[in-house]
């Protein structure tokens, strides 16, 4: 009787959820950019979300997701108030206040969008000089394109507005992160009606920690980074990245 009793515990103990049992929370900042992250019924949905929800499940933490504009985001972090965000390319400014994961959760792909159709090509920076090019706010696209100055850019306030743009001929070619804008013209109706002209850059995205954090932030950075590599090597994260490419 008594081994049964140990027996039925045991199960019911690896059936409870992680906070059940004492897994560690920890709030994880992210901003609207699907598909990779980005929030559907109240719930935090996107691909490098669900991997980052894996990572913490393996290391017994449980995250409370908080999302909101990026610039504020990064003020919860920076103070500490947030522990961790998703998803964020290298910068040198931002080191300062985060640790960085040395593995990254997936990679960001930056290209010129144009219509379907339009005929228009694009081999290099030099070709987009005599075009009108639509552009995000605060965006980055990487050095070559950011330090470019003799160029018509003109920017817009999110992606659906720059997307319209685009899609009503008031501009010839959109600067966009190729995921983002597949997902979100699919969910405006214009599935199929812009394609890649040319290839700008790709560069990777970490989960980063706060330093507000101290000593706690580098080893939270230090076994994500482990856990990570090891559902790498499982096929895990190709397995959830699969349906991103496709996009």
């Amino acid at each position: 009787m008594k081994k049964k009793l140990i027996t039925l515990l045991t199960i019911i103990y690896v059936l409870l959820p992680l906070s059940a049992i004492g897994a560690e929370k920890l709030v994880v900042a992210t901003g609207p950019f699907p598909p990779y992250q980005y929030m559907e019924k109240g719930r935090q949905r996107g691909v490098n979300a669900d991997i980052a929800r894996e990572v913490f499940r393996r290391m017994n933490i449980e995250p409370v997701f908080r999302s909101s504009s990026f610039q504020r985001t990064l003020r919860l972090v920076k103070s500490g108030e947030a522990g961790a965000f998703i998803s964020l390319i290298y910068v040198k400014e931002l080191a300062e206040s985060m640790y960085y994961t040395s593995e990254p959760v997936n990679v960001l792909k930056t290209v010129i969008m144009a219509r379907t159709g339009s005929g228009i090509r694009v081999n290099g920076i030099g070709d987009l000089k005599n075009k009108n090019i639509a552009v995000v706010s605060g965006y980055s696209y990487g050095p070559e394109f950011n330090n470019t100055s003799d160029l018509k850019k003109h920017s817009y306030p999110n992606d659906r507005e720059l997307i319209l743009a685009l899609a009503r001929n008031r501009t010839d070619v959109a600067v966009a992160h190729e995921a983002p804008f597949r997902f979100i013209s699919r969910q405006m109706g214009f599935g199929g009606k812009f394609e890649v002209v040319h290839f700008l850059l790709e560069e990777p995205m970490y989960v980063t920690f706060s330093k507000a954090l101290g000593k706690k932030g580098s080893e939270l950075a230090e076994k994500f980074d482990t856990v990570l590599r090891q559902m790498k090597k499982e096929g895990v994260v190709r397995k959830m990245t699969d349906n991103t490419n496709s996009y």
